[in-house]
């Protein structure tokens, strides 16, 4: 609420106050001016409900930024756990084909030793 709009109302009730004090208590009650009560609380309700419009905008907004950024980091991270695990399947795949043919060099190299004996033996 702006300070032109909670002055009247301030006046208004500066005066209520006066006139409190300077009664007396065989007087009356003066009437309480409800519409007015109304209308400043339907004011800030409407002022209240603005500010929340606008925070919750500002909350989506940011929602939003966070749920892009979250997307394209896990994107990114995805496709390097991808990449990272084709390349180690290759180093994988490659130490295997070379310890097939160390197991094979073995095999020939106890193959031929195997026949170097048997050769001495009958000899």
């Amino acid at each position: 609420m702006s300070a032109e709009e909670s002055q009247p109302a301030e006046d208004d009730i500066s005066a209520e106050e006066d006139a409190i004090d300077d009664a007396k208590p065989e007087d009356p009650l003066p009437d309480y001016d409800w519409k007015l009560l109304e209308e400043q609380l339907m004011r800030e309700m409407h002022a209240k409900d603005r500010e929340m419009s606008i925070a919750y905008e500002e909350w989506a907004d940011l929602t939003s930024f966070f749920s892009r950024w979250y997307d394209i980091g896990n994107s990114l991270e995805n496709n390097r756990t991808r990449k990272r695990h084709k390349t180690q399947q290759l180093y994988v795949r490659h130490e295997e084909e070379s310890l097939e043919e160390l197991r094979e060099g073995y095999v020939k190299v106890m193959s031929a030793f195997e026949s170097a004996m048997e050769m001495l033996n009958r000899g």
